[in-house]
């Protein structure tokens, strides 16, 4: 076994990682709205942290897996849902345990919805292209963050070499983070 230099082993430090996960709160009310946040001058906005929107399980569209949610709360529902106790807008997280990495479900929501939604990527810390999945979720609209997925069988310490690729190239393209476990 080689030694690797420094350079090439340096890991991001927690002050970037925090740093990064904080520009989610202080952005959320500028995106839904498609422009820059002005805090004195803006009547106050309720958003929601986390919600899931999902089709129902069909053949075009198949869950991974079958939680024991309802048979689907699309995106209108959602919306609807969200209109009865008076919340503007929410961070629509793709639900992994139904799409897995498919995010495709989210950015239709997003797009019959944009004033309503911010999206959050799932990603895969085992995808040898995930800085690629990142790059292009910058060019997504409404995408607002990257979540990790890091399931139970994969054992992965905060150091792990995937976890670092995700969090720099999140850094780069200028998305928050957030683990899943």
């Amino acid at each position: 076994m080689g030694t690797q230099s420094t350079d090439q082993v340096r890991l991001i430090d927690r002050r970037t990682l925090i740093q990064a996960g904080a520009g989610l709160i202080a952005a959320v009310p500028a995106l839904l709205r498609g422009e820059r946040a002005e805090a004195q001058s803006r009547p106050k906005m309720v958003i929601d942290s986390q919600v899931h929107a999902y089709a129902a399980n069909t053949p075009e569209r198949p869950w991974f897996r079958v939680p024991n949610w309802p048979a689907h709360v699309t995106g209108d529902e959602m919306v609807a849902a969200m209109d009865k106790v008076g919340v503007d807008g929410a961070i629509y997280i793709s639900p992994f345990s139904m799409y897995k990495y498919d995010g495709s479900y989210a950015v239709e929501v997003q797009k019959a919805h944009p004033d309503r939604f911010a999206l959050v990527k799932p990603v895969d810390p085992d995808d040898p292209k995930v800085a690629d999945v990142i790059a292009d979720w910058k060019n997504t609209p409404g995408t607002v963050g990257i979540r990790i997925i890091m399931t139970k069988e994969s054992n992965r310490a905060p150091d792990d070499p995937d976890i670092d690729r995700i969090v720099r190239a999140a850094v780069k393209h200028d998305f928050p983070v957030r683990a899943w476990t």
